[in-house]
């Protein structure tokens, strides 16, 4: 396994809202969809759809694997998009949530609650962007894409407003992170019968270093 790049980090300081990608190696995003696999054949695993936001069957709480691939990279990460006005802060992952999203499957808006960010970690995409695009209700449109991303946020100038993110089988292995205050909702794909593999948490600051 690899670790944290710096140089594989994107971000977007004078954006609408501040947020961070950073993608995951080719090798690292299989060790991660592989222990995703092993958490859904796990007899004893946690299934929390009852408590999530999310519009799926199978949600299920992340294990140590999971939680310990994904810390390898938020946490540096994390250094990075807050560490100069955070320098002294140590972060924590402190809730993740492994949500399998089927065709039709959405995650209504929310925000992470309790905590300073959140992240969403896109483990796969099953579908072709170019499809979903291509779908009869999608011609002719100015907002094409039936399958997205989207950070909701107050505005100065309006009321709300609403930033997209289309990715695609490129994007695997992407993980954004973004202020928990900020809404998010993830939209639907149409094309494939195969399990999208998405991971949702929360990240907080745990203590402050030499204090």
């Amino acid at each position: 396994m690899t670790f944290y790049n710096p140089e594989r980090l994107k971000t977007a300081p004078l954006s609408r809202v501040p947020f961070g990608m950073y993608q995951m190696e080719e090798d690292d995003t299989k060790i991660l969809k592989k222990y995703c696999d092993n958490l859904l054949n796990f007899e004893f695993k946690k299934d929390v759809k009852g408590t999530s936001i999310c519009n799926s069957q199978e949600v299920y709480l992340c294990d140590a694997d999971i939680s310990n691939v994904l810390g390898n990279f938020i946490m540096p990460a994390m250094d990075d998009i807050a560490g100069t006005e955070y320098g002294t802060i140590k972060w924590g992952i402190k809730y993740a949530h492994l949500q399998c999203k089927r065709k039709g499957d959405f995650t209504p808006i929310h925000a992470s609650g309790y905590s300073d960010f959140s992240f969403v970690c896109f483990v796969n995409f099953p579908y072709d962007i170019e499809e979903e695009m291509s779908m009869e209700y999608c011609k002719g449109s100015i907002n094409p894409s039936p399958t997205k991303l989207q950070l909701i946020y107050p505005s100065p100038l309006t009321r709300v407003s609403v930033q997209d993110f289309v990715f695609s089988k490129a994007d695997e292995g992407l993980i954004m992170i973004y202020p928990s205050a900020v809404m998010a909702q993830l939209l639907p794909f149409a094309t494939s019968d195969e399990v999208q593999y998405v991971i949702w948490g929360s990240i907080e600051a745990q203590q402050q270093i030499g204090i």
